[in-house]
């Protein structure tokens, strides 16, 4: 992965803003709100990259179910189509991140 440099999530405050740094030492529903007005629901942020021309990626676990919370949002929420629940995300795509309660 000559191209991809993961950064710690810590160091990436100074790019990112700090709830990327929650959403990868936290396990909960979280909302990565993205420039199309769809919700990505995801667990967590497992680890985040910048490739060669300092672009930032997340690779996250997404949600199976939505939670509660989400069925309240006024946009169309994003889930795993599959049992496989790994996705990488532009991070120039999230317009906002948020907690998606459980309860």
């Amino acid at each position: 992965m000559d191209e991809f440099t993961e950064i710690n999530p810590n160091d990436a405050a100074e790019k990112l803003p700090w709830w990327f740094a929650r959403m990868s030492s936290d396990t909960w529903a979280f909302g990565l709100l993205l420039v199309t007005n769809q919700v990505v629901c995801i667990e967590c942020i497992d680890s985040i990259w910048r490739d060669k021309r300092g672009t930032m990626w997340l690779d996250v676990t997404l949600l199976k179910n939505a939670p509660p919370a989400a069925m309240k949002l006024r946009w169309p929420c994003f889930l795993a189509p599959t049992s496989r629940l790994d996705a990488t995300i532009n991070a120039d795509h999230v317009v906002a991140a948020f907690e998606l309660s459980a309860a």
